[in-house]
Order: C-alpha cells, then structure tokens, then sequence
C-alpha cells in the first residue's frame, strides 16, 4: 500500500467511525487492526507510511558498493549503470539503479533523483536522511556492503570522478569518459570504507587499476 492508498484507507475507516457513534470505538480498534497501526506512536505510524513510499517519491533507496571490480573500461555512464542495474537483478533487489559517476558531459547532480528519502545500505543503514544529507560533505556511515549484503573485504577503492557535493571532478581523470583501461590515463576515485569526503574524492589511479562501483537505487521498491 502507497501513501495515499494508506491515508485513503485511514479516511475510510475514520468516516465509518464518525457515522456509527455507539460503535465508534470497536470500529476504531477494528481499523487499527486492519492498518496495523495499533500501539503504534505518531512517530511510529508516520515511519510506516514513509516504508510504504517507493524510492524515488520519499521512500528509502537501496545504495551497495559492487562486489566485483572493474577498469576504467566500463562502457561509457551507461555502462557503469548497466553493471549496477544487473547485480541489483542478480540480488533481487529490485527498482533501477545508476552509478555514482561522473565524466566529462554529466555526474550524480545532473542524472540522479534527488531523492528527499533516505539513502540506505542493503542491510537498511542509513548512510543519509536525503540528497542533501547525501552530498553535505559527510556520511552517517560508509558504503561498504555489497549487492548481496557482503562486507568488501578486498580493494576497497571506487572509480567516482565525483566530488561530494555529486558535481563531476575538474580534472578530466574518467578514463576517458570511462572507456579506457590504459596505463597512460587516469580515474578519480573514493574510498568505500571512509565516510567523510574522501568517500568519494580521495586520490587517482591509473585506469588499468581494478576498482569497485558504488551504485544508487533511482526509482522502486
């Protein structure tokens, strides 16, 4: 149930209560069952209703660092975010995924959702409260389990050429709009296990270097 199917459903319910007087309070427990919402605080009722939002349109969206890694050979921005997208299917995670990168026409500020939900691990940490949150500088937490909820264990470096405010980086090190896996170019990249600024604008490699991805839920449950 969405939230306006759910304050539809509370509406309904209120106004049968409103029209049996005598039975005002059974039906009241009766739709409170109906809703879950018995025992429940405000605060508790209004977290449900925002669980029920998909990601996207105030509901929370999924955030992992990739289990496998890759050279800046990834097919352009839509080929990162087809990686992203295909082990977010392998995991079943569901709804559609992008990732944190950039190059030298576009970056996360200009092709992401900016989602006024939170952004989470696959394990529902918040790692922050909204976009904004996301890109203040700082995480609540570091982005370090993967599609299946795995805690990154080996190279813990991420191709981003994205400063943290999610503007592209200056410098032109994308691995040549990331189709390029030469020792003679270079990637921006972050570090998955930090969660101030150099999660994601930490240093650079050569693109021959295999790093993870960090992928972001746009849109989906």
């Amino acid at each position: 149930m969405d939230g306006k199917s759910f304050d539809a459903a509370v509406q309904r319910a209120s106004a049968v209560v409103s029209r049996r007087g005598v039975l005002r309070g059974g039906l009241g427990a009766l739709a409170g069952v109906a809703l879950g919402l018995v025992g429940l605080s405000s605060g508790e009722v209004e977290a449900r209703r925002r669980r029920r939002k998909r990601c996207g349109a105030g509901g929370p969206c999924r955030v992992f660092v990739t289990e496998n890694v890759y050279s800046g050979m990834l097919g352009d921005l839509a080929g990162a975010d087809k990686i992203c997208q295909d082990l977010a299917d392998s995991a079943s995670l569901g709804g559609t995924y992008k990732a944190w990168l950039s190059d030298s026409t576009a970056s996360p500020g200009t092709r992401f959702v900016h989602s006024t939900g939170p952004y989470e691990l696959v394990d529902n940490t918040r790692i922050a409260a909204n976009w904004a949150a996301l890109t203040d500088g700082a995480l609540r937490a570091p982005i370090t389990l993967t599609e299946w909820g795995n805690l990154v264990s080996d190279a813990y470096y991420v191709w981003t050429d994205t400063y943290v405010d999610g503007s592209g980086g200056t410098s032109g090190e994308h691995c040549e709009n990331w189709s390029s896996g030469s020792a003679t170019d270079g990637g921006f990249r972050g570090v998955d296990t930090d969660a101030g600024s150099n999660w994601t604008q930490s240093g650079s490699d050569t693109c021959d270097t295999s790093h993870h991805l960090y992928c972001f839920q746009q849109s989906g449950r």
